[in-house]
């Protein structure tokens, strides 16, 4: 039989623990616009965003709906790490190819990630 104040102990600290855990993550969600017939060449110039370090994933996905559109989806294992990226060389070098195929970031929503494929 299951001790029942050792089961609800446990439930709890659980349930205290899980916040801290999910708050430790940061995100990005943003659509992003290339120039008219330059969104696969745009994509090749985000390649290199995958070694950046504390990514622990980062999708580039083309947009279905718009054929200059690209949704960019990153999970951070935390804030300082995404700040510390955002100045760092990989970025600031895949910047330099970017932005002269690029229109604008439309949409920019910052996110807190709980849980996925990867986030432990």
């Amino acid at each position: 039989m299951v001790n029942m104040k050792m089961a609800l102990g446990m439930a709890a600290a659980l349930a205290m623990a899980a916040p801290a855990a999910a708050a430790e993550y940061d995100g990005v969600v943003a659509h992003i616009l290339a120039k008219p017939g330059k969104r696969d060449a745009l994509i090749d110039a985000m390649r290199p965003l995958v070694a950046m370090k504390g990514c622990i994933d980062l999708v580039i996905a083309k947009d279905s709906q718009n054929e200059d559109g690209i949704w960019l989806t990153e999970i951070w294992a935390s804030k300082q790490l995404h700040e510390e990226a955002a100045k760092g060389e990989v970025f600031t070098k895949a910047l330099v190819n970017m932005r002269p195929l690029m229109v604008s970031i439309d949409q920019n929503y910052k996110t807190v990630p709980v849980f996925g494929t990867r986030l432990k």
